[in-house]
C-alpha cells in the first residue's frame, strides 16, 4: 500500500507577495516621497509666481479685479494641498467657508498675490473679504504699478477677524494692484483670503 504523498511546502504557493518583495517596494515608495519633497524644496527655493491669464468673458464689472474682466492674476504661492488656488480670490463669490479661497503656503513667510490689466485703471479702493474663523490679524501694504515701473506703495491695511476689511488708495493710470502681507510670528500661519475685490472711477 503506498504511503500518501506530502506536498512540498517550496511548491506551495498562498497567493500573497512574497516576503522578499515588501521591502523592494516600501523603497520604491521612499524613493518617490523623497524625489517629491526634493522637487518641492527646489520649487519654493526658485521663489515662484503662479501666473493666470484670465479672458474677458462678459460685461464690465464695477470690480476691476474680477476674473471675467479679463484680468492677469499672480500669486506668490497657494496651498496645493487643499486646492485653495488664487483664482479663487477673484471668482466673485463671497460666501465664507469651505476651500473656494486663496491661501498661502505654509512656507511663504511673504505672501502677496496681484491683478493687473492691459488699459491703465483709476483705482480708488480695495476690499477683502476674509475668512474670519481662520484668519489671524496680519498686516499688508497696498502697492500700485503703472506701465514701466515698479511698485509703488500707496497704503497699509489690517488682516483682522472682521469679514470685510476696506482700504481706501489713489492710484492714477495704474496697470496692476498687489498686496503684500508682511511676516508674522507664528509658524506654519498662512494667508486666507475669499475675495479680493478693486473698485475705482
Amino acid at each position: 500500500m503506498d504511503e500518501p504523498r506530502v506536498a512540498d511546502s517550496s511548491s506551495v504557493t498562498s497567493g500573497y507577495p512574497s516576503r522578499s518583495r515588501i521591502p523592494v517596494v516600501r523603497l520604491v515608495v521612499l524613493i518617490v516621497i523623497v524625489a517629491w519633497l526634493v522637487g518641492e524644496i527646489r520649487f519654493v527655493q526658485a521663489e515662484p509666481t503662479l501666473e493666470t491669464l484670465f479672458p474677458a468673458t462678459g460685461p464690465a464689472s464695477s470690480n476691476l479685479a474680477l476674473f471675467s474682466n479679463g484680468v492677469r492674476l499672480r500669486a506668490s504661492s497657494y496651498n496645493m494641498f487643499d486646492q485653495r488656488y488664487p483664482a479663487y480670490a477673484i471668482d466673485g463669490n463671497t460666501h465664507l467657508g469651505g476651500t473656494m479661497q486663496w491661501e498661502s503656503a505654509t512656507d511663504d513667510a511673504t505672501p502677496w498675490i496681484d491683478v493687473s490689466w492691459t488699459r491703465p485703471q483709476q483705482v480708488r479702493q480695495l476690499t477683502l473679504v476674509v475668512d474670519s474663523a481662520q484668519q489671524s490679524t496680519r498686516l499688508f501694504s497696498v502697492a500700485c504699478q503703472a506701465t514701466g515701473s515698479d511698485f509703488v506703495v500707496k497704503g497699509h491695511g489690517e488682516a483682522t477677524r472682521s469679514k470685510i476689511v476696506t482700504i481706501d488708495v489713489t492710484c492714477d493710470s495704474t496697470t496692476a494692484v498687489r498686496l503684500s502681507f508682511d511676516p508674522t510670528p507664528m509658524p506654519m500661519k498662512t494667508v486666507r483670503i475669499t475675495e479680493f475685490q478693486v473698485w475705482g472711477t
